[in-house]
């Protein structure tokens, strides 16, 4: 990255965005590893009632949340880069005021909600709902803080704090466990202080470091009305990410867990609460949410500061690529052996639900498109589209909640694939932008999907039929991602243009990952 006011040399950022991604691959492998210890220390019910409680704690954030974590990540680069330490302090001061304020009255609410329909302090019993609550607004300020040292390139601080805190919260459930103490208000507890810790260790180190943000020439002079560091420009973004996030949050997993609880029996709860964890967990191991969220600040400074649009465009385009590459081929392969996965992973109850697995992957990957869809328009200030599209999703959780009484497991299912599917039509439409057409590359990717159902649709009827079991599971399995592999070779979805971009920003994949590569691009 180059221009005035930046704060890493491009050298260092690409060093320092490789050893964060490994540290974080490490804090997802021990996520993973936390949420199925949990799953297996817990009996079903306590594990389905504690879900629903964490599901609760995502409703939280995104209704405390003001826009104000994104509006961090967004405009911290521009304001650094401009140098004008009076804007900087401005900027603080409202979002600390902001998320005061949202804090204290969205938890007054909850307290509220809590005392007159008892549904999370059925789960934690006594005066516990004020942990709950401790815990959920913990959580909103962790958030905060991985935005901030997002929005300040500290790539490898927030690495290590967070690998520090599931370190911590692993070793606190394990302690509980082996004391025969876990259950949901000591897990929940534990969690609190590890976030908390994790939420001072950000904020001290940044306040530690405040001097070296800056290199470039202070500057006194008044942004421009529609720059990125107008107060005014700031709060609209803020605004319309906030009324988008209620879009998401219509469907995301933890909503359609929360409508859903009433109506399903406790075994495919928890059963979908677990793949749901499991899943979300896995995908921020993935390159839209490992490198491409990580990656907005820099991507903000060369499209708003550096004027180089079309680079920042080309490497979404590449993460999205790479992501649906390594979702499909992970589909035709755990399908085959989706019940076994799901059964050992976690509990033999939970077994005859492993076909949700592949479904909730095609979701996971349809998310991750539509957060590409908001960094571009983000990074264009053209947030407010998002905002018209949230009737659709508020309409497909009703749905959920009011025919999962009849419909079972497959309300929870089918409608928000619907919800997701809809709002990437709609948005691409809306956008109309040439960058989201090199960002999600339908043209190249729609023949992989099509490749990928095949092979999913020959898996089940040959298991079915041939009534597989055991190994050769396992080798349809192996089949079926070999398949999938050869067609890549085929179709060849990649461009030249993402294949040279690939060799440019990451050389050290080897030669023979760029002699695949080679053969994979037309």
């Amino acid at each position: 990255m180059s221009g005035r006011g930046r704060m890493v040399s491009g050298t260092r950022l690409v060093k320092d965005l490789t050893a964060a991604a490994v540290v974080r691959l490490g804090v997802l492998l021990l996520g993973l590893s936390f949420q199925i210890l949990v799953a297996k220390a817990m009996l079903p019910q306590e594990y389905a009632m504690f879900s629903v409680a964490l599901a609760g704690s995502v409703l939280f954030v995104s209704v405390a949340s003001l826009g104000i974590s994104r509006a961090i990540s967004r405009f911290m680069p521009e304001i650094i880069a401009a140098g004008n330490r009076e804007i900087l302090t401005g900027a603080a001061v409202r979002y600390v005021l902001y998320r005061l304020a949202s804090l204290v009255s969205v938890s007054i609410l909850l307290l509220a909600i809590l005392s007159a329909y008892p549904l999370i302090s059925e789960v934690l019993q006594g005066h516990s709902k004020y942990v709950v609550v401790l815990w959920f607004a913990t959580i909103m300020l962790q958030t905060d803080a991985e935005a901030l040292s997002q929005g300040l390139m500290e790539y490898n601080l927030w690495s290590a704090v967070s690998l520090g805190e599931i370190v911590l919260r692993i070793g606190l459930t394990t302690a509980l466990f082996l004391s025969g103490l876990l259950n949901a208000e000591t897990l929940i507890s534990g969690w609190l202080i590890s976030a908390g810790a994790a939420v001072v260790a950000i904020i001290s180190l940044v306040i530690l470091r405040r001097e070296s943000y800056w290199h470039a020439e202070p500057s006194t002079g008044q942004p421009q009305s529609n720059s990125g560091l107008c107060s005014d420009v700031q709060r609209s973004f803020a605004l319309g990410v906030y009324i988008s996030s209620y879009g998401w949050l219509a469907t995301s997993p933890a909503a359609v867990r929360l409508a859903s609880a009433a109506a399903l029996p406790v075994i495919p709860l928890a059963a979908i609460s677990f793949v749901h964890g499991i899943i979300a967990s896995a995908q921020r191991a993935l390159p839209v949410h490992l490198l491409a969220v990580a990656l907005e600040p820099v991507l903000i400074t060369k499209s708003r500061v550096d004027r180089k649009m079309a680079e920042a465009q080309k490497i979404l385009g590449l993460l999205t690529k790479a992501e649906t590459l390594l979702v499909l081929l992970g589909i035709t392969v755990v399908a085959p052996i989706s019940s076994v996965l799901l059964g050992f992973a976690s509990r033999k109850e939970f077994a005859e639900y492993g076909y949700i697995i592949p479904i909730i992957m095609a979701q996971a990957l349809g998310t991750s498109y539509y957060r590409v869809l908001e960094i571009v328009a983000g990074i264009q200030l053209k947030h407010r589209v998002f905002a018209l599209i949230t009737p659709i999703s508020i309409t497909c959780l009703s749905l959920v909640f009011f025919t999962t009484p009849y419909m079972g497991l497959s309300a929870a299912l089918l409608w928000p694939s619907v919800d997701v599917a809809l709002r990437l039509a709609i948005l691409r439409h809306m956008l109309n932008l040439r960058s989201v057409h090199r960002a999600l590359d339908f043209r190249r990717l729609a023949p992989l999907y099509a490749a990928a159902m095949l092979l999913i649709a020959l898996s089940y009827f040959a298991s079915s039929t041939l009534d597989l079991a055991g190994g050769r599971l396992f080798l349809l399995s192996l089949a079926a991602g070999t398949g999938f592999v050869a067609l890549l070779f085929i179709l060849r979805p990649i461009r030249r243009a993402e294949y040279r971009l690939a060799m440019t920003a990451f050389p050290r994949l080897g030669s023979r990952v760029f002699m695949m590569l080679r053969y994979m691009t037309s």
